[in-house]
């Protein structure tokens, strides 16, 4: 099991409250395929522990296209 460090960070905008950020280390995200826009969810499992859960993708509006043939 390889174990990763990161630092809560803070985002702070004008005219809103601080929000608190994680980033998920590079090597995790390659070892899970986490893709950019992918949806998961945090679930807290008690106040030490969160699970990160994928969420089913949802399928394309339309079917992608077919190459055309010359």
């Amino acid at each position: 099991m390889a174990n990763y460090q990161v630092r809560i960070q803070a985002i702070r905008s004008r005219g809103h409250n601080e929000r608190p950020f994680v980033t998920i280390p590079v090597a995790i995200a390659r070892a899970l395929d986490l893709q950019k826009g992918e949806l998961v969810e945090w679930k807290v499992v008690d106040r030490a522990q969160l699970l990160l859960v994928r969420q089913p993708q949802p399928s394309p509006l339309r079917p992608p296209r077919k190459p055309k043939i010359t």
